[in-house]
């Protein structure tokens, strides 16, 4: 489930990923908000870095995985590559 969740907000946000990390330089470099918010602003940026960034090195593990498993399983030597 939590992977259909994030496939989901994936295909929603990387298309506007740039759009919204520019989004929000302006909004804290504004002057426009307090500190303390603009604190806020860059503590949401940095999660949604840290969650693109942890996603795709799932997507990569996942990968090499799945790599992994297709030459032990294709070569019928599943024993040797534990």
């Amino acid at each position: 489930m939590a992977n259909r969740i994030c496939d989901k907000l994936r295909g929603v946000l990387e298309p506007h990923y740039d759009e919204l990390d520019g989004l929000i330089d302006e909004i804290v470099n504004s002057g426009r908000v307090s500190e303390l918010q603009a604190k806020y602003f860059e503590a949401c940026r940095f999660k949604v870095k840290a969650l693109w960034h942890i996603s795709k090195r799932i997507e990569a593990f996942d990968s090499q995985y799945r790599e992994y498993l297709s030459i032990c399983t294709g070569k019928g030597e599943l024993g040797k590559c534990s």
